[in-house]
């Protein structure tokens, strides 16, 4: 694997039928700050979904890249990507914006940021440790809450090595078993650690495309973060 990342978005049925586009979003980046992935889920409800969703993949990139190697306080920079979110959108009604958040930060110390605002799944997998930000602890993580709110939960994971990070939205998440979903980050790295980008990305667009979420025509987007 050349890169620290693989993900694939594939539109659900229902945006199939509709000819409309995919609303989910995901990006990954890596430099001085260390490796950062992040995936969005635009509410369908919102008129702007689509560059809701665009737009929180855009609002952590450039939070990290501004943090550097500072490593600030999770919650300052959870309020600064908040806050850099509605800057890129200023021009957009807010009642028409809505996006969901997943996000997952290797700093350059090694250790690691998950964080998450609305529902999906965001969780961190190694040497026998498993933690998610999406624990029924949260309670409210159920609903559907939006990026700017200040809604954020997060978790921190010192350095583990080997160890992964599965970020999926809820087209994905929605009817996984709490108790399943280590084996799934385990079985999900393993098989495409070894591949090449491409291949990785082949392999997880053909499994997002079969995926059996059922009644379920959401979108479905899946990134693997490998530490």
């Amino acid at each position: 694997m050349t890169t620290s990342w693989v993900g694939a978005s594939v539109r659900g049925e229902a945006h199939r039928r509709l000819g409309e586009p995919n609303q989910d979003a995901w990006a990954g980046r890596s430099g001085s700050f260390g490796s950062v992935v992040v995936v969005a889920d635009g509410m369908g409800s919102k008129a702007a979904a689509k560059r809701s969703a665009e737009a929180a993949c855009e609002a952590v990139l450039i939070s990290v890249r501004l943090a550097g190697s500072n490593s600030p306080a999770p919650s300052d920079l959870l309020g600064l990507v908040d806050a850099v979110w509605l800057v890129i959108l200023a021009g957009v009604p807010p009642e028409d914006l809505g996006s969901t958040c997943l996000l997952s930060w290797q700093r350059p110390d090694g250790s690691i940021l998950l964080a998450q605002v609305g529902d999906g799944l965001c969780c961190f997998d190694g040497a026998g440790i498993h933690v998610s930000t999406g624990s029924k602890s949260h309670g409210w993580l159920n609903e559907t809450e939006s990026i700017g709110k200040g809604r954020w939960t997060f978790e921190e994971v010192q350095p583990v090595s080997p160890g992964s990070v599965l970020l999926a939205t809820d087209g994905v998440a929605a009817d996984l078993r709490d108790e399943l979903i280590p084996e799934l980050v385990q079985a999900v790295a393993g098989r495409l650690r070894p591949l090449t980008r491409i291949q990785a990305w082949r392999e997880l667009a053909r499994d997002l495309r079969a995926w059996p979420t059922p009644g379920s025509g959401d979108d479905r987007t899946m990134v693997v973060h490998l530490l």
